[in-house]
């Protein structure tokens, strides 16, 4: 019976029955992506199991820390908030949103042993804009804009790779938000309205934020990135449905697809993360 090695090497060598290829492996756009195309390559027949068993060193997911925080960013930077009404009538803050305002510096990414991957941010920097603000100062009213600043933010994600089971009983990866924690620092806030400071409305206002909104914009947060993550984690992995088709750049083995449906549950075990897939090579035309 003839079999086939796979391997991955720096320089993405992929070598296949002795034909040698150059592949380009881009920076992966997210860890399902990674995940997804990376265990095929990272792989060795395995003569317990049928199919495929692969498994993955833990620090070249150090590599897609870049694209994984971007994707966790692009979730938060823009995203509208609550519109509040200021007691006693006395004006209110409308049209809200929340904008990345840095790039942040002290960014981690670590497993922990049930294939959970953990995104740590320690000096996020953000902004609290309310595009629409009006608040009465001795009877006159005060119309324009306030800005929040706020750092030392705090970000805490988690996101388990599990797998699901398709229409046909097939077994696929499935990455899961298992954690998204927003934690605001009420110390490390900086108050700007209408260009200017002004003094009795910021007595006012901050026992206001660091009550209330403060509290919003942390569930608001936590409550989008629960939403968006796994749509975007998870988008490749549902578009090409446990299929993957290496060479379709290739004339001569466009036709081939490499079924990637999972034998083996996945686990971390040391620095590596394991799996065991199907492996079957499928001639499409």
């Amino acid at each position: 019976m003839q079999h086939f090695i796979i391997e991955i090497q720096k320089g993405s060598l992929l070598i296949i029955n002795n034909i040698i290829m150059r592949i380009n492996i881009k920076v992966v756009l997210s860890l399902a992506c990674f995940v997804a195309t990376s265990t095929l390559f990272s792989s060795v027949l395995s003569k317990n199991n049928p199919g495929i068993t692969g498994s993955i060193d833990l620090s070249l997911f150090d590599e897609a820390k870049d694209a994984y925080l971007a994707t966790v960013l692009s979730s938060i930077n823009g995203l509208k908030q609550f519109d509040y009404d200021l007691p006693k009538n006395q004006g209110h803050l409308y049209n809200n949103t929340i904008h990345i305002s840095e790039k942040p510096n002290n960014v981690k990414l670590f497993t922990s042993d049930n294939t959970t991957f953990h995104l740590t941010v320690e000096d996020l920097s953000m902004n609290f804009l309310s595009h629409d603000f009006k608040y009465k100062l001795w009877f006159i009213p005060v119309k324009g804009y306030a800005k929040i600043k706020m750092t030392d933010v705090k970000l805490n994600v988690a996101v388990q790779l599990n797998t699901r089971k398709d229409k046909k009983g097939r077994t696929l990866m499935q990455f899961d938000v298992v954690t998204a924690d927003l934690i605001l620092n009420a110390k490390k806030l900086d108050f700007d309205l209408g260009g200017g400071i002004l003094a009795d409305f910021i007595d006012f206002f901050m026992p206001l934020f660091r009550r209330v909104i403060k509290g919003d914009v942390e569930k608001n947060v936590e409550s989008q990135l629960k939403k968006d993550l796994p749509e975007a984690l998870n988008a490749r992995l549902i578009a090409e449905n446990g299929f993957f088709e290496p060479f379709d750049g290739i004339p001569q083995f466009k036709n081939l697809t490499i079924d990637y449906s999972v034998e083996v549950e996945p686990a971390i075990v040391g620095s590596y993360l394991g799996v065991g897939i199907n492996g079957t090579v499928i001639n499409m035309g």
